[in-house]
């Protein structure tokens, strides 16, 4: 009579980072919908978390049915498309502002923001807190 553990199959190294992946690519999808806008709002709570500096102009970033914008925030080089969150005093008139006064990046100028960043071991994500104004 075998052993229930003689059933057990050995998984290969190339299975284990197949799997893997493919647990990240679904876990993904979730996180990017609902996950990441309600940990930065109960991150926002936490004045520590808020961030200011400058965000700079990159590039456009267009899309099939919209066009958007490449922005330098610390370093990092982010769209505009579903960055903003709702319940942050940045949606408002002073997103408007905000992309008026996207110009350039040759006269890119600094456009002062507070933010909150999520970073994840795999990911990274900025959500604009609040529009301080254009700096020259």
């Amino acid at each position: 009579m075998q052993s229930n553990g003689d059933h057990v199959k050995e998984v290969s190294a190339f299975e284990f980072i197949l799997l893997l992946c493919l647990f990240f690519a679904i876990l993904s999808i979730p996180m990017n919908i609902f996950g990441f806008r309600y940990i930065a709002k109960y991150m926002a709570k936490n004045e520590s978390y808020v961030h200011e500096t400058c965000a700079y102009y990159k590039g456009v970033h267009k899309t099939k049915y919209s066009k958007d914008y490449y922005i330098s925030v610390d370093g990092y080089v982010t769209t505009t498309l579903g960055f903003n969150i709702k319940d942050f005093p940045f949606n408002s008139k002073k997103k408007k502002d905000f992309y008026a006064n996207l110009t350039d990046p040759k006269e890119s100028a600094c456009q002062r923001i507070k933010y909150v960043e999520i970073d994840l071991i795999l990911t990274k994500k900025i959500f604009i807190y609040d529009y301080l104004g254009s700096k020259p």
